[in-house]
């Protein structure tokens, strides 16, 4: 990987036979042509950062609160109170939302600046702030890394995994049939770092 650009395939891919792998390499020469000629010289890197989620709630319901003081009459009828504490819920995921997007933004674009192509997962749970990968250029990589701790030291409330350099897993293009990656994504091999702590950078929230 440091000296050619290599196209990960599934782990313990076994081709069986010369025959096989020339039908192989036969079968998918244009795939693999066009995504070497793209991917040359690049890596990919994986970004997870986890925030504070309860205390970014309770500070916008808090906020919430103080601004938009409910006025509860007294006869008020339930249908009125549930349809009050839907549109303060809805009002309350928004703001969240808001406030995740405004986080995520900042973070890509430091990240962004040194990337390539990049693919961007935003809240896939309300602690997984962002889980993203990004393609950069060898030559970038080490102010991609400068980058990141930067963010990493201007966000002390949250938590920031880094994996990589790895091959470029995430941003191969192949036939949707292909199954030379199936079952073996980078984010499989970030899950199983991010058990050991001592392996990865983390502020405590």
């Amino acid at each position: 990987m440091t000296d050619f650009t290599v196209l990960p395939v599934r782990f313990q891919t076994v081709i069986d036979g010369r025959d096989n792998l020339l039908s192989m390499m036969q079968s998918y020469y244009e795939d693999f042509k066009d995504n070497l000629d793209r991917l040359h010289n690049k890596l990919e890197f994986g970004i997870k950062v986890i925030w504070p989620a309860d205390k970014i709630k309770e500070h916008i319901i808090n906020t919430y609160k103080k601004n938009n003081k409910s006025v509860y009459i007294t006869g008020d009828s339930s249908n009125k109170r549930f349809m009050r504490n839907k549109f303060e819920k809805y009002k309350l995921d928004e703001e969240f939302q808001k406030k995740a997007n405004k986080f995520i933004n900042v973070m890509d674009m430091f990240f962004s600046k040194f990337a390539a192509e990049k693919k961007l997962g935003k809240l896939k749970s309300e602690n997984l702030l962002l889980d993203a990968v990004y393609l950069v250029e060898k030559d970038n990589q080490d102010s991609f890394k400068e980058a990141f701790e930067h963010i990493k030291s201007t966000h002390t409330g949250f938590k920031f995994l880094f994996s990589g350099p790895w091959p470029a897993y995430n941003f191969i293009i192949l036939p949707k049939n292909s199954d030379l990656l199936k079952d073996f994504r980078q984010e499989d091999l970030f899950d199983k770092l991010i058990q050991h702590r001592d392996l990865v950078g983390a502020d405590k929230i």
